[in-house]
């Protein structure tokens, strides 16, 4: 009997001999050719063609951004199948443990297995509902994604911008449940072309407890300190101002619309700003215009106390091959 409790073990966590917890600094490991062979050197989907419209250089940069989602989305099919594969082998293990019971305490796990996955499912609402709560009484650190350019992108842009600001909502939820204080955020021009984008990206962002609204910047914020967030900037933030509203737009041109940001910041009257990115880091690859989710998610690591360097080098991804250009530097 003590065998076959052993094997049944807990009802989601998995064997630690078998599964050991990695380090702190290193990535989760899949040994994918023991348990699919093949897998590991499976071809990604084929990448879609390049907008002719684009310079030899744009098409180039597009093309590489393409082929690496291609990449990051078969390696993270392969993944998905090695975890179902572990969920059915656990499951086997579980009811193999129980043939050797006599009926009452098979009876007895089994209650004892539901009882715990019900108590799971319980604190696991409550937890979502404290984060919810958080993030829609945030005041401090007031963010604005502007979505003031969406009849003038393409449909692909759109897109694109859509797969943004869940990024941003994700980044700003997985932060507050790991303890970090929330960002007022605020997404404001949501019109017809941006609703159906954001479904398909999302399903159920119209619940997402941050400001949602069809209004423009003006309608929303007018009446409070806004910064405009641009690379075109003179000024550069130094530190963040509680009582600001940084603004960033939600825009995704591919290099069309340049000065875009700044030009409407300067018939709005508002004050524009740029990140100290040029001072401070070094950067081998790609561009220094970030997309919206790195805006939100440097701007929601210094709000809770990161420098500015350390929110690059955490926030921006690998390939873009960061380094500290200045010593001791903040």
């Amino acid at each position: 009997m003590g065998n076959a409790l052993s094997a049944f073990g807990h009802p989601w966590v998995p064997h630690q001999e078998d599964h050991p917890k990695p380090e702190a600094h290193e990535k989760p490991h899949f040994n994918v050719p023991d348990v699919f062979p093949g897998a590991a050197t499976a071809e990604p989907a084929p990448v879609q063609g390049t907008d002719k419209s684009l310079s030899k250089r744009a098409q180039k940069r597009q093309l590489k951004e393409e082929r690496f989602r291609a990449r990051k989305k078969a390696r993270r099919a392969v993944e998905k199948t090695i975890r179902k594969q572990r969920k059915k082998e656990r499951k086997s293990e579980r009811l193999e443990a129980l043939a050797h019971c006599d009926p009452e305490e098979r009876e007895r796990i089994l209650k004892e297995r539901i009882d715990i996955m019900r108590a799971g499912r319980v604190a696991e609402r409550a937890k979502r509902e404290h984060v919810r709560q958080l993030i829609a009484n945030a005041r401090k650190y007031a963010v604005c994604i502007d979505l003031g350019w969406n009849a003038q992108m393409t449909e692909k842009e759109r897109k694109s911008l859509a797969r943004q600001l869940t990024y941003s909502y994700s980044a700003l939820r997985k932060s507050v449940e790991e303890g970090l204080q929330p960002l007022a955020l605020s997404i404001v021009g949501l019109d017809g072309l941006m609703k159906p984008k954001l479904t398909s990206a999302a399903a159920g962002w119209e619940s997402w407890p941050v400001t949602l609204s069809e209004k423009s910047l003006q309608e929303v914020h007018g009446k409070r300190k806004l910064v405009y967030l641009t690379h075109d900037s003179e000024h550069i933030v130094e530190e963040l101002d509680e009582d600001c509203v940084y603004v960033i737009g939600g825009i995704v041109d591919r290099n069309r619309l340049k000065g875009a940001t700044a030009l409407k910041a300067r018939e709005m009257g508002i004050a524009t700003a740029r990140f100290n990115m040029d001072e401070i880091v070094q950067m081998e690859h790609g561009t220094r215009v970030l997309t919206v989710n790195h805006c939100v998610e440097i701007l929601l690591q210094v709000a809770n106390g990161m420098s500015w360097k350390d929110a690059y080098m955490k926030v921006l991804p690998e390939r873009k091959g960061l380094a500290s250009s200045i010593d001791g530097a903040t």
